[in-house]
C-alpha cells in the first residue's frame, strides 16, 4: 500500500524523526517496520523498549554504481532519529533481488518492507502471512524455500520430513522471548527433532547472548528453554544457570582460538560484515553440495523449487511495478569520494565519502563534489542552497 509521512507518524509518533531522516530509495525491514505494521493493522503493539533499525538500500545492480561495501561504509554512523546505523544493519540489494527477499525472511512476521519512494512518500509491502501472523501473534518460520543464497531455511530429517534449520529456530525463540508474538507455529517434525536432539551449545550461545546482560530476562530464557524441552537440566552446571553463560563463552572461545582468533562481542566493522557475507554464501553452497553427496545414500535430496516457482506465492502488482520502474537510492544520490593525504597501513590513500542528492529544487543539473574539492570550496558549494537538509547530505 502507499502511505504518506503524516499517516505513519500518526500511528507511531516515536518513529517520526527516524522516517524523516531516512534517505529516499532505502527501505526499513525487521523491527521498526513490524512495529509500524502492527499499529496500522490494529494488532497488539510491541512495547517501545530499546530497539535498533535494519535497512535495505535499493540499487539497480549496475556495474556503474558504487559497490555494496562503498555504500555501507558511507552510511555507517548516520543517525536516523535517536538511532545510529551500524554496519550489520545495512543490506544493499538490487531491485531484481526483491523477489528473493520475500522468500528468505526468517519468520513470516518479517515478510515486509517499508520503502521510502520519495520525500514523504512510502510503499509498504507485506505478505498475507505477515498480516495474519502479526494479528494473531504467531511466530512461524518462513516456508517458501529450502535455502536462499545467504541461508539454509529447512533441512530434511532421516525420514525425509522438513525440519526448520537451527538458525530459524533460534530466531523464533528470540522473537518469542522479546515479546514479538505469543505462540510458536513449528511443524510436528521440527518439534520432534529438537526435543530429541536438543539445541547445540552454539545455538544456546546465540539465544542467551541476546539476554546475557539482563538478569531477569536471562533467567526467563533458561526457564523457557527447559519448559519447551529444547535443553535439559544436565546442560546447566552445578553452580547454576549463570555458570552456563561462562561455560559457553569458554567453549566457543576455545574453538575459535584454534584458528588464531578470539571470541568478541563487539559490533562488526564494514570490512568484517563484507567478509562475513562472503563466508556465509560459501557455507550455504557447501552445505548444498554436502547434501547432494548424501543423497546417494539416502535416496532423496531437498528440492530447489520455491513457493514462487510453484505458483504458490505471487507478488502484488505494486511490487512488480517497483521492480520495473521504482526509484532507488542511487537514482537520488551520487557517490563522491574525498581523498585524504594521510596513508593507510596498506599504502593506499584513505578516503572519506559522502552521498549528495543529485537534483535540488534550485538546480536542474546534478550536484557533485569532486575528489579535489577542498573543505572551503565544499562548504561554499553547499551553502549556495539554503534548502539543503540532513536528508540530502549523508
Amino acid at each position: 500500500c502507499r502511505l504518506d509521512q503524516v499517516r505513519l507518524e500518526g500511528v507511531w509518533p516515536a518513529a517520526g524523526q527516524i522516517l524523516k531522516d531516512l534517505p529516499v530509495g532505502i527501505g526499513i525491514k525487521g523491527g521498526v517496520a513490524r512495529k509500524l505494521l502492527k499499529r496500522l493493522l490494529g494488532a497488539v503493539p510491541e512495547a517501545d523498549v530499546s530497539f535498533d533499525i535494519d535497512i535495505v538500500v535499493m540499487v539497480h545492480g549496475s556495474s556503474e554504481e558504487p559497490s555494496s561495501r562503498t555504500i555501507r561504509d558511507c552510511l555507517v554512523g548516520k543517525r536516523l532519529g535517536p538511532l545510529e546505523l551500524m554496519a550489520k544493519d545495512i543490506e544493499v540489494m538490487s531491485k531484481g533481488e526483491l523477489k528473493e527477499y520475500f522468500l528468505s525472511r526468517d519468520i513470516t512476521m518479517n515478510e515486509l518492507l517499508l520503502l521510502k519512494s520519495g520525500p514523504g512518500d512510502w510503499l509498504f509491502f507485506y505478505s498475507e502471512d505477515a498480516e495474519n501472523d502479526l494479528k494473531q501473534g504467531v511466530i512461524r518460520p518462513c516456508i517458501h524455500c529450502h535455502r536462499s543464497t545467504m541461508d539454509v531455511m529447512w533441512f530434511c530429517d532421516e525420514q525425509g520430513a522438513p525440519v526448520a534449520h537451527p538458525r530459524r529456530v533460534d530466531r523464533c525463540i528470540i522473537r518469542y522471548l522479546k515479546g514479538h508474538g505469543n505462540q510458536y507455529a513449528f511443524s510436528e517434525a521440527t518439534w520432534r527433532y529438537y526435543r530429541t536432539n536438543k539445541l547445540t551449545r552454539i545455538d544456546l550461545f546465540k539465544i542467551l547472548k541476546v539476554f546475557h546482560d539482563d538478569d531477569v530476562k536471562y533467567k526467563q530464557t533458561v526457564d523457557h528453554l527447559l519448559d519447551i524441552q529444547l535443553m535439559t537440566k544436565e546442560d546447566i552446571p552445578k553452580q547454576g544457570a549463570n555458570a552456563l553463560w561462562g561455560e559457553l563463552l569458554y567453549e566457543l572461545n576455545l574453538k575459535i582460538s584454534k584458528y588464531g582468533k578470539r571470541l568478541q562481542l563487539t559490533e562488526l566493522s564494514v570490512d568484517e560484515v563484507e567478509q562475513w557475507l562472503g563466508r556465509r554464501m560459501a557455507q550455504v553452497e557447501a552445505e548444498s553440495i554436502a547434501k547432494q553427496c548424501k543423497a546417494t545414500r539416502t535416496g532423496y535430496i531437498e528440492s530447489e523449487e520455491t513457493t514462487m516457482s510453484l505458483g504458490l506465492l505471487r507478488l502484488c502488482s505494486e511490487v512488480e511495478s517497483y521492480i520495473e520502474n521504482g526509484t532507488t537510492f542511487t537514482d537520488w544520490y551520487v557517490f563522491s569520494p574525498t581523498v585524504l593525504p594521510e596513508q593507510t597501513d596498506s599504502g593506499l590513500e584513505s578516503q572519506e565519502c559522502i552521498f549528495i542528492r543529485k537534483e535540488d529544487e534550485l538546480f536542474q543539473e546534478p550536484i557533485s563534489i569532486q575528489p579535489d574539492t577542498g573543505a572551503e570550496e565544499t562548504t561554499a558549494l553547499l551553502s549556495r542552497d539554503t534548502q539543503w537538509s540532513s536528508n540530502q547530505i549523508i
